[in-house]
């Protein structure tokens, strides 16, 4: 019984770390319960697209639980709707050709917003910044 009970709590040990070490931050979930949206760590970075417009884009993935399958996805805002803090989420294929886009509002409460504040927090950021350095 008790060794048992170690070799379970040693699996969970190695589970919990795995899951700790994870890549992936969940940014949002639907109200079902049957689609998780993740954000990839490390992957945002500012760049232009194809029409000059300074985007803030990070890479992430959709996991549908009845399907037990992913779509990857790449997402961005534009630097002017972080500023905003209104505006579009475009969806990205992972080779980033253009998919939809949906509306957002920083806190908005739906998962277009949550995906929007994980794009905008470094432009905010710098933002901010900027702004404590004028008189």
């Amino acid at each position: 019984m008790l060794k048992k009970i170690f070799i379970t709590f040693f699996v969970l040990c190695i589970a919990a770390h795995t899951y700790a070490e994870s890549d992936w931050v969940l940014i949002a979930a639907s109200d079902d319960n049957i689609n998780i949206w993740e954000g990839r760590k490390k992957s945002q970075e500012d760049t232009t697209t194809k029409g000059g417009i300074k985007i803030s884009v990070f890479s992430g993935r959709i996991f549908n639980k009845k399907e037990k399958s992913y779509t990857f996805r790449k997402w961005y805002v534009s630097h002017e709707d972080c500023i905003a803090g209104y505006g579009k989420v475009v969806s990205l294929d992972i080779q980033g050709k253009y998919q939809h886009e949906n509306d957002f509002v920083i806190n908005g409460g739906n998962v277009a917003s949550a995906v929007a504040e994980i794009a905008c927090y470094p432009v905010l950021e710098e933002k901010k910044n900027r702004d404590s350095k004028s008189i």
